[in-house]
């Protein structure tokens, strides 16, 4: 599963880092497109609803996804509308965004997916038609799991759970044991990784 941010940028790489003559972040900024700062990281916002952002991301798909072999793609950030940006977005806009983003993905033959969005199941019910799988982030440790799972498990999609041990605690198995049985009961699969997802990661089901 290829990963990239949709809906903010931090100016992490370099345009050799990517293989590219500019960098995406540098095309970000020279469009105009990058706008209030992420809470707690050096990022930016994007606004997702300009055409040069939805052009330099699926550039992004394409080149750094399709072009090395991946079979779906993780997009970060989705859910932007949610947050403080710097621009005007409404959660329709957003939903448009993603669905545009995934068809793009869709013709290139990568799956798609939604990540977290664990806040508002109406958002969630709107991308499941066109998105493959779901990747949630500690939804049993927030107890969120059955806010944004539902419309995927409904409809027998493939729904991860990434938990993690800085929140759970230090006791691999005592921690399995505190979120694996409700994730199998409910048809989620579920792992538990380190927040710097290094190291061996513990899923739920063998």
């Amino acid at each position: 599963i290829c990963y990239i941010e949709v809906g903010a940028a931090g100016n992490y790489y370099s345009a050799a880092d990517e293989g590219i003559p500019v960098s995406y972040y540098s095309q970000l900024k020279a469009a105009g497109d990058l706008g209030g700062t992420v809470s707690g990281y050096p990022e930016n916002y994007l606004n997702i609803n300009a055409a040069s952002t939805l052009s330099i991301i699926e550039s992004m798909i394409r080149q750094q996804c399709a072009a090395k072999g991946f079979d779906a793609v993780e997009p970060d950030i989705d859910d932007s509308y949610t947050d403080s940006t710097g621009f005007s977005i409404t959660e329709a806009e957003n939903e448009r965004y993603d669905q545009t983003l995934g068809a793009y993905a869709h013709r290139l033959g990568l799956a798609w997916g939604q990540k977290n969005g664990d806040n508002d199941p109406a958002f969630s019910s709107a991308l499941e038609p066109s998105t493959d799988f779901l990747l949630t982030e500690e939804c049993n440790y927030y107890r969120t799991c059955p806010v944004v799972t539902g419309p995927y498990l409904r409809a027998r999609k493939l729904v991860l759970d990434a938990e993690y041990t800085d929140d759970w605690g230090s006791n691999v198995t005592a921690d399995l044991g505190k979120f694996c049985a409700a994730d199998e009961a409910a048809g989620i699969d579920g792992t538990l990784f380190t927040s710097t997802l290094a190291g061996q990661r513990h899923p739920c089901r063998s």
